[in-house]
Protein backbone atom coordinates (compact mmCIF):
# COMPACT_ATOMS: atom_id res chain seq x y z
CA UNK A 1 0.00 0.00 0.00
CA UNK A 2 2.79 2.80 1.31
CA UNK A 3 5.69 3.45 -1.73
CA UNK A 4 9.10 3.42 -0.28
CA UNK A 5 11.10 6.64 -0.19
CA UNK A 6 13.57 6.06 -2.70
CA UNK A 7 16.56 7.11 -0.62
CA UNK A 8 18.37 4.70 1.18
CA UNK A 9 18.50 4.67 4.76
CA UNK A 10 20.09 7.81 6.11
CA UNK A 11 22.14 9.23 8.90
CA UNK A 12 19.68 12.03 9.18
CA UNK A 13 16.84 12.22 12.08
CA UNK A 14 14.33 13.58 9.60
CA UNK A 15 14.49 11.02 6.68
CA UNK A 16 14.63 8.49 9.70
CA UNK A 17 11.65 9.65 11.41
CA UNK A 18 9.57 9.67 8.38
CA UNK A 19 10.80 5.93 7.84
CA UNK A 20 9.62 5.23 11.64
CA UNK A 21 6.10 6.92 10.75
CA UNK A 22 5.71 4.98 7.45
CA UNK A 23 6.95 1.76 9.21
CA UNK A 24 4.24 1.93 11.56
CA UNK A 25 2.01 2.61 8.93
CA UNK A 26 3.19 -0.32 7.22
CA UNK A 27 2.42 -3.09 9.86
CA UNK A 28 -0.86 -1.34 10.59
CA UNK A 29 -1.67 -2.00 6.68
CA UNK A 30 -0.02 -5.48 6.49
CA UNK A 31 -1.48 -6.60 10.42
CA UNK A 32 -5.05 -5.00 10.88
CA UNK A 33 -6.08 -7.53 13.14
CA UNK A 34 -2.66 -7.30 15.11
CA UNK A 35 -2.88 -3.51 15.24
CA UNK A 36 -6.98 -3.66 16.05
CA UNK A 37 -6.22 -5.85 19.15
CA UNK A 38 -2.85 -3.67 19.91
CA UNK A 39 -3.83 -0.10 19.68
CA UNK A 40 -8.01 -0.17 18.76
CA UNK A 41 -9.56 -2.82 20.68
CA UNK A 42 -10.08 -1.66 24.08
CA UNK A 43 -9.85 -4.57 26.43
CA UNK A 44 -6.18 -4.66 26.28
CA UNK A 45 -5.48 -1.02 27.41
CA UNK A 46 -7.69 -1.32 30.29
CA UNK A 47 -5.44 -4.07 31.58
CA UNK A 48 -2.41 -1.95 31.31
CA UNK A 49 -3.82 0.39 33.02
CA UNK A 50 -4.77 -1.85 35.98
CA UNK A 51 -1.30 -3.33 35.49
CA UNK A 52 0.06 0.52 34.70
CA UNK A 53 3.18 -1.46 33.15
CA UNK A 54 3.15 -1.85 28.91
CA UNK A 55 6.94 -2.12 28.88
CA UNK A 56 7.19 -3.19 25.04
CA UNK A 57 4.74 0.13 24.51
CA UNK A 58 7.55 2.06 26.80
CA UNK A 59 10.21 0.83 24.33
CA UNK A 60 8.50 1.60 21.01
CA UNK A 61 7.08 5.34 22.24
CA UNK A 62 10.84 5.70 24.20
CA UNK A 63 12.49 4.99 20.36
CA UNK A 64 9.77 7.57 19.00
CA UNK A 65 10.66 10.23 21.31
CA UNK A 66 14.70 9.05 20.49
CA UNK A 67 13.93 9.96 16.69
CA UNK A 68 11.83 13.24 17.86
CA UNK A 69 14.98 14.56 19.94
CA UNK A 70 17.73 13.99 17.46
CA UNK A 71 15.47 15.94 15.04
CA UNK A 72 15.12 18.63 17.58
CA UNK A 73 19.11 18.38 17.96
CA UNK A 74 19.58 18.47 14.32
CA UNK A 75 17.64 21.98 14.09
CA UNK A 76 14.34 20.89 12.99
CA UNK A 77 10.91 21.26 14.66
CA UNK A 78 12.96 24.12 16.37
CA UNK A 79 11.19 25.43 19.79
CA UNK A 80 9.02 22.33 19.76
CA UNK A 81 8.53 20.17 22.87
CA UNK A 82 9.92 16.30 22.47
CA UNK A 83 6.92 14.80 24.21
CA UNK A 84 3.99 16.78 22.77
CA UNK A 85 5.77 16.47 18.93
CA UNK A 86 6.00 12.72 19.46
CA UNK A 87 2.31 12.52 20.31
CA UNK A 88 1.38 14.66 17.40
CA UNK A 89 3.23 12.22 15.28
CA UNK A 90 1.83 8.73 17.06
CA UNK A 91 -1.57 9.76 17.15
CA UNK A 92 -1.56 11.40 13.55
CA UNK A 93 0.28 7.91 12.40
CA UNK A 94 -2.69 6.24 14.81
CA UNK A 95 -5.20 8.33 13.19
CA UNK A 96 -4.44 6.98 9.71
CA UNK A 97 -4.06 3.51 10.85
CA UNK A 98 -7.29 3.20 12.89
CA UNK A 99 -9.39 5.03 9.89
CA UNK A 100 -8.00 2.58 7.25
CA UNK A 101 -8.75 -0.67 9.43
CA UNK A 102 -12.10 0.09 10.57
CA UNK A 103 -13.11 0.83 6.69
CA UNK A 104 -13.37 4.56 7.11
CA UNK A 105 -10.86 5.77 4.29
CA UNK A 106 -14.05 4.72 1.92
CA UNK A 107 -15.27 8.35 2.86
CA UNK A 108 -12.80 9.56 0.49
CA UNK A 109 -12.84 6.50 -2.35
CA UNK A 110 -16.47 7.89 -2.20
CA UNK A 111 -15.59 11.05 -3.21
CA UNK A 112 -13.34 10.00 -6.06
CA UNK A 113 -10.40 10.41 -3.43
CA UNK A 114 -7.63 7.57 -3.84
CA UNK A 115 -6.57 6.22 -0.12
CA UNK A 116 -2.88 5.72 -1.45
CA UNK A 117 -2.63 9.71 -2.59
CA UNK A 118 -3.91 10.49 0.64
CA UNK A 119 -1.75 8.58 2.94
CA UNK A 120 1.18 9.84 0.34
CA UNK A 121 -0.29 13.31 0.77
CA UNK A 122 0.36 12.87 4.70
CA UNK A 123 3.52 11.61 4.65
CA UNK A 124 4.67 14.62 1.90
CA UNK A 125 2.89 17.09 4.65
CA UNK A 126 5.16 15.94 7.53
CA UNK A 127 7.87 16.28 5.59
CA UNK A 128 7.33 19.60 5.15
CA UNK A 129 6.96 20.34 8.54
CA UNK A 130 9.99 18.76 9.43
CA UNK A 131 11.92 20.94 7.18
Amino acid sequence: MLGRDSQPASRDAAPRLLAHGRAYLQFSFDHPELYDIMFIVRSPGDEIVKSMDWESGDRAYDLLKKNVRECLEAGYFEGQNVDALAFFLWSTMHGIASLHIRHRLVVLTMRQADEHTIVEGVMNLLREFIR
